[in-house]
């Protein structure tokens, strides 16, 4: 997929790419065909291997239709990090409003995965990787019908990693001392907004409100 790209931001450095990919491995699923044939947002873990490509397991309900165009088919996930504007005023010297991100693209060829076994793996390692990121110890019981239940009722899929690259644009361009001032007033910016936001946005959006 072809994207307007500013040359000194973007980086193929495999680290660097799935390194925002770990720690913000929520993905926007691309099927072949663009946005028309559908977009999935979904949790992505990822699978290193010394000397092979990465591969992306993710995971949806089993009746979603648009697994359909996971089956063997050549996709893009795409992971966003830190991002957020940035007002001349959070430089030390004169500038011009910006905006600030990281955007991570992988692309390769996805598989259905439909065995129970594997896809109790699947999800064991899912959810080994992600308490592992939250600092917790939680272990999913697969013995368990809740789990059980669970499993039989989703359907995961991996991607084969064939290509990937990282838009990074921080201001790399600019005085050190500006770029230190900007990244702090993001930083701020970012956990000030979404403490204040979360309650609003999670707030009776599905119907879900505990009844009182």
């Amino acid at each position: 997929m072809d994207r307007y790209l500013t040359a000194g931001y973007r980086t193929s450095d495999p680290s660097r790419i799935l390194l925002l990919v770990e720690s913000f491995p929520f993905a926007t699923i691309v099927p072949e065909g663009g946005a028309g044939a559908g977009l999935m947002f979904l949790p992505v873990t990822v699978e290193r291997s010394d000397g092979r490509p990465p591969v992306l397991y993710g995971h949806a309900d089993s009746r979603n239709p648009l697994l359909e165009q996971l089956d063997g088919r050549l996709v893009e996930a795409v992971f966003h990090g830190p991002n957020g504007y940035v007002s001349p005023l959070d430089y030390a010297s004169e500038q011009f409003p910006t905006w600030n991100y990281a955007v991570a693209h992988l692309s390769g060829t996805s598989a259905l995965i439909e065995d129970a076994a594997r896809k109790t793996d699947c999800m064991v390692r899912m959810v080994d990787v992600l308490e592992a990121a939250n600092g917790t110890g939680y272990r999913l019981d697969t013995a368990s019908r809740a789990a059980e239940a669970m499993i039989r009722n989703i359907t995961f899929f991996r991607i084969e990693v064939t290509s990937m690259y990282g838009v990074f644009k921080f201001g790399q361009e600019k005085a050190f001392v500006d770029r230190m001032k900007a990244h702090a007033g993001l930083l701020h910016k970012l956990r000030t907004r979404q403490e204040a936001l979360l309650p609003h946005l999670a707030d009776d959006m599905g119907g879900f409100r505990e009844q009182r």
